[in-house]
């Protein structure tokens, strides 16, 4: 996982890296993408992603172009191929990443 996400931090914006995390969440916790709240805090995330909260907080509002809405805690695919393209195409490790396997068997 740590190097799936060091691969993202240089090949992919700080919104495709958000955008990964959350599918990774969906998948890793079995939740809903048309809808769930996130189970952390947003500057828990922030962190783990290796972002300031601000910058964090920027790519969520970046998100809405692709398909991901979030207001407060709330999160929602509203078109996960969408976002799937966004993400996983632009990806250079997809071929191993479980999350894309995942979302490629399911039909995203």
């Amino acid at each position: 996982m740590v190097r799936v996400e060091l691969e993202h931090k240089s090949t992919m914006s700080t919104a495709q890296q958000v955008a990964c995390f959350l599918q990774r969440l969906c998948l890793l916790h079995q939740l809903d993408p048309k809808g769930f709240k996130l189970p952390y805090p947003k500057n828990l995330i922030a962190s783990r992603l290796g972002m300031k909260p601000e910058t964090f907080s920027r790519a969520l509002a970046d998100l809405k172009h692709h398909g991901i809405h979030v207001k407060n805690m709330q999160v929602s695919f509203s078109n996960p191929a969408e976002t799937y393209d966004f993400v996983c195409e632009h990806c250079s490790i997809s071929d191993e990443c479980p999350t894309h396997k995942s979302l490629s068997n399911s039909g995203k």
